[in-house]
């Protein structure tokens, strides 16, 4: 069996359980806090990698991307209540997912060093039960998508990926209490 079929298969197994554990006992407020936690995270994780590792050009870029996640995380009111609060947060998914999309083209292909491959998997984790919520909340507005087709296809390729390589991180409170910590790292 070659490693994309096993990732593949992890993958499949872990979100559908992932996502079910989230979406069942996710909050507004608690999804809201998720979103303004990544982007914190993954600004700091990226900041973190050994210089060479990624292109700078790369790094700059999906730098850029989590930073604007970030910057619209923080407008989402707690409770999720306006249709533009479904926007912000799908906003939020799609810059993360753009950032994923990029990481999945030449030269990087995919292949993220720690940390930022740490903070991905603990990304994955959540975003099915975020997602979820949303749709329960919003209906079609949540599910209008920035990042689609074969963008997204990268994007889940980078998360099943990073997600492989991190197997400690399986649960919504081990993701959330690795966001936390890279969210607190610069701070």
């Amino acid at each position: 069996m070659t490693l994309t079929r096993r990732i593949a298969l992890l993958s499949a197994a872990s979100l559908g359980l992932a996502g079910c554990t989230a979406a069942s006992s996710l909050t507004p407020a608690q999804a809201v806090s998720d979103l303004q936690t990544f982007g914190t995270a993954l600004v700091n994780a990226t900041n973190e990698i050994a210089p060479g590792t990624i292109p700078a050009a790369t790094t700059t870029a999906i730098a850029q991307s989590f930073s604007q996640a970030q910057t619209v995380a923080n407008t989402l009111t707690p409770g999720l209540t306006a249709a533009s609060d479904a926007t912000g947060a799908q906003k939020v998914i799609d810059y993360v997912n753009d950032a994923f999309a990029i990481l999945a083209n030449p030269p990087v292909d995919g292949l993220i060093p720690p940390p930022l491959s740490t903070v991905i998997a603990a990304v994955d984790v959540l975003l099915p039960g975020i997602e979820s919520l949303l749709t329960t909340l919003f209906g079609a507005a949540a599910s209008t998508s920035l990042v689609a087709g074969a963008l997204h296809s990268k994007a889940v390729a980078v998360r099943t990926s990073a997600r492989a390589s991190a197997l400690d991180i399986s649960t919504v409170a081990q993701a959330r209490a690795v966001l936390a910590t890279y969210a607190k790292a610069h701070n």
